[in-house]
């Protein structure tokens, strides 16, 4: 028996009444997390529906991310309606999409103006053979093939110590 199969509650009504009982939402059902598309960030869900796998595009009440890939996810219906679906959440203890390496606990911060990101030892931004590491005692390794510094104005060079070479 699909949604659509269940509008209706037998019983609802004295026998012999004409009206139809009003419609029964859906119940809270689960699926497994596809992928999470475009600017909107909706989850793309697979779920069983009449004994067939169908995927459906849902809307979120949280934040979903990669590592949530692949893992079950909790959804409900929005007034009932089994083409509004929503992701309420994720399932806890489960893998997901395995990642190479898991992150650690970072903090973001955006405005819209300016962004903040913070990490407790080390903050690393990596691009093929390109890399800027930031360290928590203060060092800052800038190693790439070649490391272009341009400036309009004045580009300043300061330290206790200055090395060339």
């Amino acid at each position: 028996m699909g949604f659509r199969d269940q509008l209706t509650e037998p019983g609802c009504l004295p026998e012999g009444a004409s009206a139809a009982c009003p419609a029964a939402p859906p119940p809270i059902v689960t699926g497994k997390l596809l992928a999470i598309a475009g600017e909107t960030r909706d989850a793309l869900v697979m779920i069983e529906r009449n004994a067939q796998p169908q995927v459906v595009r849902a809307r979120a009440t949280v934040d979903l991310h990669a590592a949530h890939i692949g893992q079950t996810v909790v959804l409900a219906f929005e007034a009932g309606d089994i083409t509004r679906p929503i992701v309420l959440g994720v399932l806890r203890g489960q893998s997901g999409w395995p990642l190479p390496d898991m992150p650690a606990q970072v903090e973001v911060e955006a405005d819209g103006e300016r962004m903040l990101v913070r990490a407790r030892e080390q903050l690393v931004l990596a691009c093929g053979e390109a890399r800027i590491v930031l360290h928590r005692d203060g060092r800052i390794d800038i190693k790439g093939h070649s490391i272009v510094s341009e400036a309009v104005a004045v580009n300043r060079i300061r330290g206790g110590r200055i090395s060339l070479n």
